[in-house]
This record gives C-alpha cells, sequence and structure tokens, in this order.
C-alpha cells in the first residue's frame, strides 16, 4: 500500500537516488519508489534511469518488495527503447550526419554523456540539444533532412520561426525522439551574451577526437540549466539533478559559479537554481538572498512546494511576463516583448496577406 504523506519527503529521495547519493534503505525509500513505479507519475521518467543504477549500485534492488521492482523494471523496459534510440541518434548525428568541419555544443543531457551520467544511467530526454552557429544552420539542417530527419515547421508563423532560438527535428515516426538545434541555449534576448560566451569557453568533447564536437564549461552546463528553466517558468526535476551531478562531479564551488553566472547575467536565475538545491539535497544555503520583490517572485513563480514541484504547472503568458523580474536585468524583459509583439505582428499580416496558413506539423513527445 502506497502512503502518500509527506510526498515531499518521497520526492526528496527520488532525487537523491537520482543523483547518485547514498541513502538508507527504509520504509520511506520503498514508499518514495512505490510512488515512482506508478503508471500515471510520468514527469519523473526521465529519472527513473540513475535511481535504478543507484539502487543496484548500493545493493539495495533485490531488497525491493516484488510488485515496486517489478513495477520499476516495466518502466525501465518501456523507456528502454526511447533511450537506446537516442544514444543511437546522438552517437550517429556527432560522427556520421554533421559535416566535421562544423563546430557542434552539446546542451543539457547531450552534454551530460559520457561525463556525468554513464551509459547504463544515462537518463531519457525529452529531446536532444545541440547548438550550432547561425552561419551553419543551413548545412546542418540539410544534412539532417538527408539523413531522413523531418523539420518540424509553423507556417502560421512565417517570421518568427525563422528568428526564435531553435529549429527542431523529428527523428523517428513515434514522435518520441526530437532533435533541437539551437542557435542560442535560451530564447534571444534573455541573457545577452551567454551563446558567444558558452562557445569561446567551450571544449573539445574526449570521446570526439576529430575536433569538432564541444561541450560546456561544467559551471556553464549549470547556468544553462537555470537559464533554461527562467524560460519554461519551471524547474523540473531533472534539472535539480542533472546540476547536482555536475556539482559532485567536477566539484564545483558555488561562490566561483555564482561569479561566472553573473558574466552572462543570469546571477539572479543561477541563485534560484541553488536554493532549489540546498533545499532539496538539505544543504546549507550560501548564497545571498534576492531583493525582497524578487524573493517573492521566485516563491510564486518556482516555489519550493511539493504540490507544485511534483506535478506539471501549465506555462502561461502571465507567468512567463512575470519571470521577467528574475532576469539580472529586467529591462531585457522589456526589449523580449517588444521583439516578440513586433515579430508576432509581422506573422499575423504575412498570414493574412498570404492566405490560409498550412497546417503546423506537431510533435507530441
Amino acid at each position: 500500500m502506497i502512503i502518500r504523506r509527506n510526498m515531499d519527503h518521497s520526492y526528496r529521495i527520488i532525487l537523491h537516488l537520482a543523483a547518485g547519493l547514498q541513502i538508507d534503505f527504509n520504509d520511506a525509500l520503498v514508499n518514495a519508489l512505490a510512488i515512482l513505479s506508478e503508471h500515471e507519475v510520468i514527469q519523473w521518467n526521465r529519472l527513473i534511469f540513475p535511481v535504478v543504477s543507484t539502487l543496484r549500485e548500493n545493493g539495495y534492488w533485490q531488497r525491493l518488495p516484488g510488485p515496486v521492482q517489478r513495477r520499476l523494471a516495466g518502466k525501465c523496459l518501456q523507456l528502454g527503447g526511447i533511450k537506446i534510440r537516442q544514444m543511437y541518434w546522438l552517437k550517429k548525428l556527432l560522427t556520421d550526419i554533421v559535416p566535421r568541419d562544423i563546430p557542434v555544443l552539446l546542451l543539457k543531457g547531450a552534454a551530460l554523456l559520457g561525463s556525468v551520467y554513464s551509459d547504463h544511467a544515462f537518463r531519457v530526454c525529452n529531446d536532444i540539444d545541440i547548438m550550432v552557429k547561425i552561419k551553419d544552420i543551413a548545412r546542418v539542417s540539410s544534412a539532417l533532412t538527408e539523413a531522413g530527419a523531418s523539420q518540424q515547421v509553423d507556417f502560421s508563423r512565417p517570421f518568427s520561426t525563422p528568428r526564435y532560438h531553435e529549429v527542431q527535428f523529428r527523428l523517428s515516426d513515434t514522435n518520441d525522439i526530437r532533435l533541437d538545434v539551437h542557435l542560442h541555449p535560451v530564447p534571444i534576448g534573455y541573457f545577452p551574451g551567454i551563446t558567444a560566451g558558452l562557445w569561446s569557453a567551450a571544449s573539445i568533447h574526449p570521446d570526439y577526437p576529430h575536433g569538432n564536437i564541444l561541450v560546456p564549461l561544467p559551471d556553464d552546463q549549470i547556468v544553462i540549466q537555470a537559464a533554461h528553466s527562467l524560460a519554461h517558468v519551471a524547474i523540473q526535476p531533472h534539472h535539480i539533478v542533472d546540476a547536482k551531478r555536475v556539482i559532485l562531479h567536477y566539484r564545483i564551488e558555488e561562490d566561483a559559479l555564482i561569479r561566472r553566472a553573473a558574466v552572462f547575467g543570469a546571477r539572479i536565475m543561477t541563485q534560484c537554481m541553488m536554493r532549489h538545491l540546498a533545499y532539496w539535497f538539505d544543504d546549507p544555503v550560501r548564497c545571498e538572498r534576492l531583493p525582497r520583490w524578487r524573493e517573492r517572485t521566485m516563491q510564486r513563480l518556482l516555489p519550493f512546494s511539493e504540490s507544485e514541484f511534483g506535478g506539471y504547472r501549465h506555462r502561461t503568458r502571465m507567468r512567463q511576463m512575470q519571470s521577467m523580474g528574475l532576469l539580472d536585468n529586467p529591462f531585457n524583459g522589456v526589449q523580449i516583448l517588444g521583439w516578440a509583439a513586433a515579430i508576432r505582428l509581422m506573422d499575423i499580416v504575412g498570414v493574412m496577406l498570404n492566405g490560409t496558413s498550412a497546417p503546423r506539423k506537431e510533435i507530441d513527445v
């Protein structure tokens, strides 16, 4: 029987296991895993493989009650096909598809495979994220199309789509694998200078000796996760685990991380991320508190509460506009809103002048 009291503690246990931390085997752990194994608990599916890997390493797997073990194994089996295809596509993309004279910067989960995550503990991604330079996007798109990928096209946005921060490709007919080719790590304007800064500090991925496959600095990987959380107005479980694993693996000092984030204009959001890590991993809070109005903004949009963290929070335009208060320079938010409104107006006028738009190709991952 699953006991749903103190869900906050259950989430904490799952996060500790996914981060590879040692934790006592007790009834609370079994209850947390029983919740994780439920079919409808899908927002934690990305962490199934790291959790199971830690359980096996700690010798806990065989001690689990049979029903819980079977349900977790069933989830691993269901997600295993997606995981294998994602890893296949990622490696094929980097070795065979992208021309070797084009630099590619891996982002988020893709950048952590082979360092923070091993193959057997690789967390399932909603999509594969890479970044290329603007001058190379046409050649990369052509190479992907020739390899069998299909580009997501939104005909209702003829002007804004080419100016967005990413181009999306579908890599499977079942819609469960998507590739996001970024021109910027987050929508343009949020953090001026972050794109150039990531490229200038990137290093060659050790598994790809031909030299065009790059990864961000470890500190930068955390800043990217924090910036991405702001763009989506949500800090999700895998953001927390990724950041914790990077900190542990590379022994990152928080003060140095905050200084690096300030270079990108992402100090405030990185502080928010570190506050969440301190809460969920019972760490001391080292970074300074935010100004009162920004503290209230964070607590409203990115609360620590179990009800908000454990479920999917619907993203609305109002919440996106409120999130501008977590920018280092809120004036950037005014520029972003003005730019977005102008480009969207061009979309509407363009569709009206050219007649009814073609249907949009949706990707449901």
